[in-house]
């Protein structure tokens, strides 16, 4: 999946938490809590994770 934002990064993160194979280069989540996220093969590729907590990642 791409994202074009944090905010759709968020929208799909609350109704599933399932980020699986996610296309976030580039993308800037800084300052985001997630909880229990599913972040397996995503790209992270200059993502920006300034002050980011992933609890569970």
């Amino acid at each position: 999946m791409q994202f074009q934002s944090a905010k759709e990064i968020i929208q799909v993160y609350q109704q599933n938490k399932n980020l699986t194979g996610s296309n976030l280069q580039n993308i800037d989540i800084s300052q985001i809590e997630l909880y229990q996220v599913n972040l397996s093969q995503s790209n992270l590729q200059q993502a920006n994770l300034n002050n980011t907590i992933l609890i569970g990642a």
